[in-house]
């Protein structure tokens, strides 16, 4: 049954009552829960080689292959997949909330990591890190859900 609002005083009551629902939301679960997602992500952006956007990686210099003794692309040590895909030292999952903004700093703190992005003079840029279109859509319904059902959730 539809809530009846008297008046600008009852219309500003709900609009209170809807704020503080909305700054009542644990976002750090909600967030903390995304990581896991990307984590899965950047999993499969080794697993194909390939950046957040599709593109293939480019492939090794014979000279790389020959003093690593393999093919695997931004794998040596395991160091830089493992700050993306799993939790440890080097992974960066940090969900904020400042004033109205709440999101999730995901990322590698492996030195390294800067210039596999964006390549170097003797290196193509091989970017590792990053956000599909797909799942920028998901979390972007995901998070209006989270909205839309706190402000009509039943009054108790």
């Amino acid at each position: 049954m539809p809530e009846t609002v008297d008046g600008f005083e009852g219309l500003k009551q709900m609009f209170d009552a809807i704020d503080q629902d909305i700054e009542a939301i644990k976002w750090r679960e909600f967030f903390l829960d995304q990581a896991d997602r990307l984590q899965g992500d950047h999993q499969t952006y080794f697993d194909d080689s390939k950046s957040p956007e599709g593109n293939k990686w480019a492939k090794l210099a014979a000279s790389t292959i020959k003093r690593k003794g393999n093919n695997n692309i931004l794998i040596d040590t395991n160091r830089l997949i493992k700050s993306l895909t799993q939790r440890g030292p080097d992974a960066i999952r940090e969900p904020f909330a400042s004033g109205n903004m709440v999101g999730l700093v995901f990322g590698t703190a492996v030195p390294y990591a800067h210039f596999h992005m964006t390549g170097t003079r003797h290196m193509p840029a091989r970017p590792e890190v990053g956000i599909t279109e797909e799942r920028m859509e998901k979390l972007q319904s995901q998070v209006a859900g989270v909205y839309v059902e706190t402000i009509i959730k039943p009054k108790r």
